[in-house]
């Protein structure tokens, strides 16, 4: 399997911006850190697993059951053994093993009988139940010793006829053999081994056993033929059963706190006789199988001191149990019990039958009650006396039972009143009682053996607000003591926490939220099922020109709630706790206000509205300032220029125009506010007015390249300065003297300037040292050419306008924090002619006098970091090896995938211009890229205004070299994948090529390059290479 090449090309650019050609930034795909070459065989696919052998002669030997036999012989058999035998009464090795002697002591009953006396011992019971009469017993008269030995026991039979050994003769010279039978003597298995439960047999050395105990192992039991050369010998070897009483509950005994049965005096509450001996996994069948109860009457199970009462039972003989004696049956009587039971043998297995003696206790027929709490349906805990009220608690358990047994119990033939308990009313719900209650399940019910189930009710209320537990009647089929549980439920109330937040809209009062509006309940807590505070009051102060909009569930929304100032939670349906998932919510409701909305007309006042133009009138809000900059009023008399305006038609300018205008909350007489305000202009020679437009929006790069900034700059009594234009405001001037007819012939040393900036997007603005040409990165000082006068200004002779540059520090060009953000001015132009001072700049910047003065829109000073920033291109290009069918015939070639990689010139958002992104901007650092000779003031200013084109230089070598640099694969050629310029499709793209771009507000001519690379795959090439090459990208400002 064959593994391709790999290649790969990264593409660099370079940034040459005057004497910082070195300035570049390489973009390396994350792929060319770890790549990894893999050379594979022809069959890598197949696995061959080789395995060495030292020795041919090397072989396993061969291991026969001969071979065993005769090391295991050699071990144990060959020699007689004793210790694991079991004790006999004939036996003369004691080894410490149980005795398998038959019990000879009376001690089982007689089924047939009814006198429950002592009849048969265990050595009857054998003969009686596998007699030794039939089949092959027939043909033996010899006999040797019977046998009881239980797994547990864990000896071998002790024969002795075999010397009470443990081994048998292997020995095919001897017929010493066990021939096992079933219970009629038939179906023999002939053994070479002694009889003995699994797990009897012993190491002698390690004492350890050589199989693990088998406790349920009943294979050793059975009718036995002892075979040897002097005859056959016949025995019996059976076990007792393993049993004990199912209980069913967990009460245990105040007196010895021993585990007791529990059962009910119906007269047919048999215990149940469980049994794992052998294949037995079950309860005897009392209605199926030969078992017999005895119960005696005790004064308890600690002392057994017996009171006379006497009952019988044979459940599963009909004409025994009930048959008009009064104790042939389960007790009827509550108390305690000694009980004797007696279970059937098992006559397949050789099991005798099975005594078992316990102490039991019967009692009325009800339940076994406790109280609990949940909450949530969780955390169950005890209820205690002292979760009671004291006047009202539960009916008290039966005396009787409680005196005789310890335990609390309702008796289930009467009625139980069970009150609410006590609980924290303002956390949680109650939602009632419930009783959980056990009940058997027979096995003809639908089970294929009884099991425990269990029912849930819930407890209904009485007139008097008590729950009233009724006990489900104990029947037939229940003879277990049963138990109830009794469960108060309680639930968390969910609760949901109310914040009322304030949300203003158009508001900029600076009044405090106390000083505009009141709320009622702004914090509260609503809580499931109570009634409590679910209202919220809005009240708008009296002097606060505010609407209110409405409440609302989020920031966005006004009203989505209600638009009435007092809102009622429950009404909106929005607050229902059936419908909260948390358990703890908390909520926010947003009171929604807004300034009053005020329309300010403008009246001309004396003036005319100009021709071509309409009235203007301002959509906005009380307390809002509003920039109040119209220019489409004249007046008759020409000598008279707008000044500012007025609150009334005969009163004094409250602005100047070009001015903001603070909407003060006024009444009306009759207490409303007015939905209209008029301002009414004011005439008169005042002060000039300077009206400002921005330029446009700089992209700067951050520099010290002296060749590239303007020179010729100078201060009064200061030494040259090299400065960039980052940007520049035009003026338009309307001068208080009439004489002047033309811009040009203002006074340049008449106009005030104070420069401000923002660098958090125009949220607050910082005014700029004046007169500053040491501290700051601008310029604000003012300026000239050497010897020539000094102003803020330069007369633009191509615009005829007087405009104020920001004029960026050459030694401050390289730390961008010093220079970037939003800058705008103030200007004022100082009028002799006009009928007020305006305010000098030290009273703008010192005390904020603005008179005469106005304020500019902003420009942007965008800072470039490098080349990437200006143009897109690909990060890195992929090339594959490929199959192409020429007119020659078939050839390899090495093909980028992608066959369009575009280089593509980068538009810039602006944060002023409404976010807009586009190509209109400024590039001060290309400015002067064809000279810089002469001086800012008299010709360089120009240029900064032009849109100067940028350079884009592709250099590719051609090559692709693998990691090591021991390969290359030459000439792979870039070729145009569209008409781009004068770069023709699918032709050629020569190293060196060099494409233009402007910065000029359109967008055409933005594409660059749209490449891809091929070349002919090199002959005798090894597989699994990875190879590389670099495309460089030159950006430079001059071509």
């Amino acid at each position: 399997m064959s593994k391709s090449n790999f290649f790969k090309i990264l593409l660099v650019f370079v940034m040459a911006f005057g004497i910082l050609p070195g300035s570049s930034r390489r973009i390396v795909n994350a792929a060319e850190e770890n790549f990894v070459t893999t050379t594979q065989s022809e069959n890598e696919d197949s696995i061959t697993i080789t395995t060495e052998v030292e020795d041919e002669n090397d072989t396993i030997p061969e291991i026969t059951d001969s071979k065993i036999l005769s090391e295991r012989n050699a071990r144990y058999e060959d020699r007689v053994n004793y210790d694991d035998v079991c004790n006999s009464k004939n036996n003369p090795n004691h080894t410490r093993k149980p005795n398998q002697d038959p019990d000879l002591t009376p001690r089982y009953w007689d089924y047939n009988s009814d006198s429950f006396e002592p009849v048969f011992n265990e050595k009857q019971l054998i003969d009686m139940i596998w007699p030794k009469n039939k089949n092959e017993a027939n043909k033996h008269g010899y006999r040797v010793d019977d046998a009881v030995i239980t797994p547990e026991d864990q000896c071998f039979y002790a024969n002795p006829q075999n010397g009470y050994g443990e081994s048998v003769s292997q020995s095919d010279y001897l017929t010493d053999t066990y021939y096992r039978y079933n219970k009629d003597w038939l179906s023999p298995h002939g053994y070479k081994q002694t009889p003995r439960p699994k797990g009897s047999q012993k190491n002698p050395i390690t004492g350890q056993y050589d199989t693990p105990p088998d406790y349920h192992d009943l294979s050793y039991v059975g009718n036995y033929l002892w075979k040897n050369n002097s005859g056959g010998y016949l025995f019996t070897l059976v076990t007792r059963p393993k049993t004990w009483i199912n209980k069913y509950s967990n009460y245990i005994s105040p007196y010895t706190g021993n585990q007791i049965g529990q059962y009910y005096i119906t007269g047919n509450s048999h215990p149940r006789i469980f049994d794992i001996t052998g294949k037995r996994n079950y309860e005897h069948d009392i209605k199926k199988t030969r078992i017999m109860y005895k119960f005696e009457g005790v004064d308890n199970d600690k002392n057994g001191i017996k009171n006379g009462t006497i009952f019988y039972s044979k459940p599963s003989d009909p004409n025994y149990n009930h048959q008009g004696n009064q104790w042939r049956k389960t007790p009827t009587k509550p108390g305690w019990y000694k009980m004797t039971a007696q279970v059937q043998e098992d006559e397949n297995q050789f099991i005798l039958p099975g005594i078992v003696e316990e102490y039991v206790a019967y009692m009325e027929t009800g339940y076994e009650t406790k109280f609990v709490q949940t909450i949530d349906g969780k955390n169950e805990t005890a209820l205690t006396d002292s979760d009671w009220n004291a006047d009202n608690k539960p009916d008290p358990f039966d005396e009787k039972t409680k005196s005789m047994f310890g335990i609390e119990f309702y008796l289930d033939n009467k009625n139980h009143k069970i009150p609410v308990p006590k609980y924290d009313q303002s956390k949680y719900i109650f939602e009632g009682w419930e009783v959980e209650e056990q009940y058997w399940q027979p096995d003809y019910e639908g089970a294929f053996v009884g099991s425990m189930k269990y029912r849930t009710k819930q407890l209904n209320k009485d007139k008097s607000g008590n729950y009233i537990y009724e006990p489900t009647r104990i029947d037939e089929h229940q003879h277990f003591v049963l138990d109830a549980k009794l469960v108060a439920k309680l639930r968390t109330r969910k609760t949901n926490d109310i914040n009322v937040q304030v949300q203003f809209q158009n508001d900029d009062s600076g009044l405090s939220e106390g000083e505009k509006v009141s709320i009622t309940n702004k914090n509260f807590q609503l809580k499931e099922g109570i009634k409590d505070t679910e209202t919220i009051t809005v009240n708008i102060l009296e002097d606060a020109a505010f609407d209110f909009k409405g409440f609302s569930l989020t920031q966005n929304s006004i009203n989505d709630l209600s638009s009435e100032k007092v809102l009622d939670l429950e009404k909106t349906g929005k607050f229902k706790f059936s419908e909260q998932s948390e358990m703890h919510k908390s909520t926010t409701i947003y009171a929604n206000f807004e300034a009053k909305p005020v329309n300010i007309k403008l009246n001309a006042n004396g003036g005319n509205q100009k021709p071509g133009t309409s009235e203007k009138v301002i959509n906005s809000y009380y307390y809002k300032n509003e920039r109040i900059d119209y220019h489409d009023f004249e007046h008759p008399n020409t000598n008279m220029v707008l000044k500012g305006w007025a609150e009334s038609p005969g009163g004094k300018a409250v602005i100047q125009n070009g001015g903001t205008y603070k909407i003060q909350a006024k009444k009306n007489q009759d207490g409303s506010y007015p939905s209209e305000i008029t301002l009414y202009a004011v005439w008169g020679v005042k002060t000039a007015t300077v009206h400002m437009e921005k330029h446009k929006d700089s992209l700067v790069y951050s520099t010290n390249e002296v060749n590239l900034a303007a020179g010729g700059i100078y201060t009064n009594g200061g030494v040259e300065i090299n400065a960039f234009e980052l940007g520049r405001f035009y003026f338009d001037v309307t001068p208080a003297d009439s004489a002047i007819k033309d811009q040009k012939n203002l006074d340049p040393t008449k106009f005030y300037v104070v420069i401000e900036r923002s660098t958090d997007n125009g949220k607050s603005w910082q005014k700029m040292k004046l007169d500053d040409i040491s501290d700051g990165a601008i310029i604000t000082k003012p300026f000239g050419k050497s010897g020539g006068q000094y102003a803020k200004v330069v007369y633009d002779k191509e615009k005829g306008k007087w405009f104020a540059p920001l004029l960026g520090r050459i030694n401050k060009m390289t730390d961008p924090t010093t220079y970037h953000g939003l800058y705008r001015i103030n200007v004022a132009y100082d009028d002799d002619k006009a009928v007020e001072e305006v305010s000098t700049e030290q009273q703008f910047f010192n005390e904020n006098k603005k008179n005469g003065w106005s304020q500019s829109n902003s420009i942007e000073v965008k800072i470039i970091q490098d080349a990437s920033d200006f143009i897109k291109v690909p990060s890195s290009i992929t090339l594959v090896e490929k199959t192409e069918s020429t007119s020659f015939g078939e050839i390899e070639v090495i093909e980028s995938v992608n066959s369009s990689n575009k280089v593509e010139v980068v538009p810039f958002q602006h944060v002023t211009n409404n976010n807009t992104k586009d190509y209109d901007w400024n590039t001060p650092n290309n400015a002067l890229s064809n000279g810089n000779n002469g001086s800012y003031n008299e010709d360089l200013h120009t240029q900064f205004v032009k849109s100067k084109p940028f350079y884009v230089t592709v250099l590719w070598n051609s090559v692709l070299t693998d990691t090591s640099g021991q390969y290359k694969v030459n000439n792979i050629q870039m070729y145009s994948h569209s008409n781009v310029g004068n770069m023709t499709e699918n032709q050629v793209i020569p190293s060196g090529t060099k494409q233009e771009f402007v910065y000029d507000g359109k967008p055409e001519n933005k594409l660059l390059f749209d490449f891809y690379l091929k070349g002919n795959k090199p002959k005798g090439l090894p597989e699994g290479m990875t190879f590389k090459g670099t495309v460089t990208f030159q950006v430079t400002m001059n071509n």
